[in-house]
């Protein structure tokens, strides 16, 4: 009788340690409420697209993700459902503009009110470059970075078809420049440039870069 009831009872404390285990192991998943601002200093700031995603790559398509639309001083707030203790990312995106990124790490302090402890940067500053722009040997538009935020000469290039976004924006203003600078984090298809310095122009705008295309080229 006891030979029989040791099986039994084995296998239950296994299924019991099993069960155990993926609760243990499942993430935890609330509703938060988010609150943010996108700083558009350049033109009002009332319906750009905001797409919140916790996943960690850069999406292939923003369709289908969870989005919000500022309204007055570029302010939002949604209700997301999250999986705790995990990074929430924030993309502002805009047509003609390199969508920019914005990372939060939820306090649990805060409960499930989270807000960005900081606006998001979004300017014209970074618009796509388009034809009339400099070109690479490939026939790509091409950003000129710098080797400091006030510099005057290129230190190098990136390839405008292999920027994703653009990440940690500020402005950098510097002496007899009307014109802030930018600096950022801008991640490719390939790698990720910190801390870069680049001054982007606008649409219609012009810059002679030719005496630096092929020996300052960002590889």
């Amino acid at each position: 009788m006891h030979s029989k009831r040791l099986p039994l009872l084995l296998f239950s404390i296994l299924v019991l340690s099993t069960c155990i285990l993926l609760f243990s192991t499942h993430s935890k998943t609330q509703n938060y409420i988010l609150e943010g601002q996108v700083l558009y200093p350049d033109a009002s700031p009332v319906s750009l697209d905001v797409y919140i995603t916790q996943e960690p790559e850069f999406p292939a398509t923003f369709l289908g993700l969870h989005r919000v639309r500022t309204v007055a001083e570029g302010r939002f707030a949604t209700e997301y459902h999250a999986e705790v203790n995990v990074p929430i990312h924030f993309y502002v995106v805009k047509d003609g503009l390199t969508p920019v990124r914005h990372t939060l790490y939820p306090k649990a302090k805060n409960g499930n009110r989270q807000q960005l402890d900081e606006p998001i940067l979004f300017t014209s500053l970074h618009e796509k470059l388009g034809s009339e722009h400099f070109y690479g040997s490939k026939g790509v538009p091409q950003l000129p970075t710098f080797g400091h935020e006030c510099s005057r000469n290129p230190l190098g290039f990136i390839p405008v078809d292999e920027i994703l976004f653009v990440e940690n924006l500020s402005y950098i203003y510097c002496s007899g420049n009307a014109t802030p600078n930018l600096e950022g984090d801008i991640r490719t298809r390939k790698k990720l440039f910190s801390h870069t310095f680049f001054r982007q122009l606008p649409a219609g705008g012009t810059y002679n870069a030719a005496s630096h295309l092929t020996e300052n080229k960002v590889d």
